[in-house]
This record gives C-alpha cells, sequence and structure tokens, in this order.
C-alpha cells in the first residue's frame, strides 16, 4: 500500500508519534532531528516563526519603510511566506504586496491556486496584482509548450515567472521581491546546474 502524501507528510507531521513535546506536555507532531526536538502544533510553529524572525533580522533581509513584492502562486510555499511577512509587519513597518502570474494553465489546479491567492490576500487586506502571461508575451504556458514542443515545460515556466515577477515589480516600485523557496526546491536547482 502506497501512503498518500499531504503537506502535513511532507513537513514529517506525524499525529501518531506517541511522544510528549519536548517543550510541554502536549503530544508531539513532529521531531526535529536537527534539534533533536519533538513538538506539539503550537511550539513546532513558534520555532518556525522565530527562525523566520531570526534570518530576517540577521541578514538584513527587509527594513523599515521597504515595499516587498511576494511572488504568490497560491500553493503552499508562497501562502506560507505571505502569512509571516504579514505577521512580520507588525514588528517592522514595512508595506507588503502580492504578484501573481497566470499562466493560463487549462486545469482545475490553475483555477483553484488563484482562487486561494486572491482569497488569502482578502483575508489579509494585502493589495494583490496578477498578470496574465498571455497579455505579456502572447502565449499561455499550454499554447507555449505546444509551440516549443519542450519537453520540461517547468524550465520554461521558471524563467518566464522568474521574468515577469521581477520585471512587475520594477513596475510596481517594490524595493524588494520576496520567493518561497524551500531547501528542496535549492537542492533541486543545484542538482540541475551540475547535470
Amino acid at each position: 500500500m502506497v501512503k498518500k502524501r499531504t503537506c502535513e507528510t511532507d513537513l514529517g507531521i506525524d499525529t501518531n508519534l506517541n511522544k510528549k513535546c519536548s517543550s510541554c506536555s502536549g503530544n508531539a507532531v513532529i521531531y526535529l532531528s536537527y534539534a533533536n526536538k519533538y513538538m506539539c502544533r503550537r511550539h513546532f510553529n513558534r520555532h518556525v516563526e522565530k527562525r523566520f524572525l531570526d534570518a530576517i533580522r540577521e541578514f538584513r533581509m527587509i527594513r523599515k519603510g521597504d515595499v516587498v513584492a511576494l511572488g504568490l502562486s497560491g500553493g503552499k510555499d508562497s501562502t506560507t511566506l505571505l502569512y509571516m511577512l504579514h505577521k512580520l509587519k507588525s514588528k517592522l513597518p514595512f508595506k507588503l504586496i502580492a504578484i501573481t502570474i497566470d499562466l493560463g494553465i487549462r486545469c482545475d489546479y490553475n483555477t483553484r491556486i488563484l482562487e486561494i491567492a486572491g482569497s488569502e490576500c482578502k483575508k489579509l487586506k494585502i493589495p494583490h496584482h496578477v498578470f496574465a502571461l498571455k497579455e505579456d508575451i502572447g502565449y499561455t504556458l499550454d499554447e507555449l509548450v505546444e509551440k516549443t514542443k519542450t519537453k520540461n515545460p517547468c524550465s520554461e515556466c521558471g524563467v518566464v515567472k522568474r521574468y515577469l515577477l521581477n520585471k512587475h515589480a520594477k513596475e510596481l516600485g517594490v524595493d524588494k521581491l520576496a520567493i518561497a523557496h524551500t531547501l528542496n526546491d535549492t537542492a533541486q536547482t543545484v542538482l540541475m546546474n551540475i547535470l
């Protein structure tokens, strides 16, 4: 039997660990091997938020008064970063906007993540700018893949999205562009570049 992957299993969250949180008597949902700690959901969230804030401070990623644009796809990584940056605004005054590139892909998933991106921005009262790939380059991603006969649309999509995020961020006059990359994304990029 193949175990279905979810966001929680991707993170290593397991609600059946049968262990107690290293910080309280709550039930642990995750074990962080690098910290040698079991954590309940509340302490895990605090841990992630603290690491996020520490990295922002240490590397001076955002300064008071900056205008920060977030490349928001509506997926779990960029939506999490949206919440983290929104929370940071209460500690550090800066302006946050979101930019979404509508790839024009004909599938329910594309429609759903665009809805999520819009809904989350509305909920958090964050200005949301949506730009259509078709309007910028004359093709949807589906049409571009068909025209170029590419076997790996992900590489073309990544290049086009990064270009358009930078282009529109510049047009909107932002100081910083935030993109939600995970360690997994970084490792894959390094390996692809080596190969």
